[in-house]
């Protein structure tokens, strides 16, 4: 089973929206941000991001062979580093830059959305997992608002190498999160990567995406992708169609696709 489209946590229902004043003005009166959890400080994101697996003193009295069982509990330890730390705080600092100029409830919100579509790692995921990806709005200041927002998605590069299924796999993985059937309608193989960039910039912001992590960029292949140069541009261009912070991971193997 392909498996690269899959949330993190598939069981997980969305988070029905708590909003909080934010202590930035420019943040206030926005639903998307007021919805998100509080700005953590240094000492708060650490004792989020600290895993210390459960140690009995018992334990120290088990038989060896038992003992060495229990050793394989190191594998969940995680101690947050200063790099840890710095990397929290900037993807703090880009979800709510992104959403201060995207408040659904701004005058004239969804014509720019519509004049802009056709203007066409495991610290990150204990990060990520500082968000709750999906937030459920029903009532904002009294006025109902049915939305539902996803504040972010990580999507695995596809093993075929190829763009083109970069892009199905997006619309794949937002099916999995809300139910859409993006993929399906979307899936026609006349479809070329020119076609697919504007529908991801739609479906983007339709379900207000905060942040877009692809993983595994080793996985793009030159050859498949039409060239370095090519796959270049088309990253180039899915941030600039898109709209939305793009993080790039992959191992020291991507280093030449994205070093243009």
């Amino acid at each position: 089973m392909d498996t690269s489209c899959l949330p993190p946590d598939p069981s997980e229902l969305p988070t029905l929206a708590q909003y909080r004043t934010p202590e930035i003005p420019q943040y206030q009166g926005n639903p998307l941000i007021e919805a998100l959890p509080p700005i953590l400080n240094p000492q708060e994101a650490a004792e989020s991001l600290r895993n210390l697996p459960e140690v009995d003193e018992a334990h120290r009295r088990l038989a060896p062979e038992i003992r060495g069982h229990l050793l394989q509990t190191v594998r969940k330890l995680f101690i947050p580093l200063p790099q840890h730390l710095d990397l929290e705080q900037r993807l703090s600092r880009m979800i709510r830059m992104e959403y201060e100029s995207r408040n659904p409830l701004r005058p004239g919100h969804w014509g720019n959305i519509r004049a802009h579509f056709q203007t066409l790692t495991t610290a990150l995921n204990r990060l990520l997992a500082l968000y709750p990806q999906l937030i459920d709005h029903r009532e904002y200041a009294q006025h109902p608002m049915t939305t539902r927002q996803l504040v972010w998605a990580k999507l695995e590069c596809p093993f075929d190498g190829s763009v083109k299924g970069l892009c199905l796999n997006f619309l794949q993985y937002v099916d999995n999160c809300l139910g859409t059937m993006y993929g399906t309608n979307y899936r026609p193989h006349r479809r070329t990567v020119d076609d697919l960039l504007p529908i991801m910039a739609r479906v983007a912001s339709l379900h207000h995406l905060g942040i877009l992590v692809i993983d595994e960029m080793q996985h793009l292949s030159e050859a498949k992708s039409g060239g370095a140069a090519r796959m270049l541009n088309f990253f180039v261009q899915l941030i600039n169609t898109i709209g939305l912070p793009v993080i790039l991971v992959g191992t020291y193997k991507a280093l030449p696709i994205v070093s243009g």
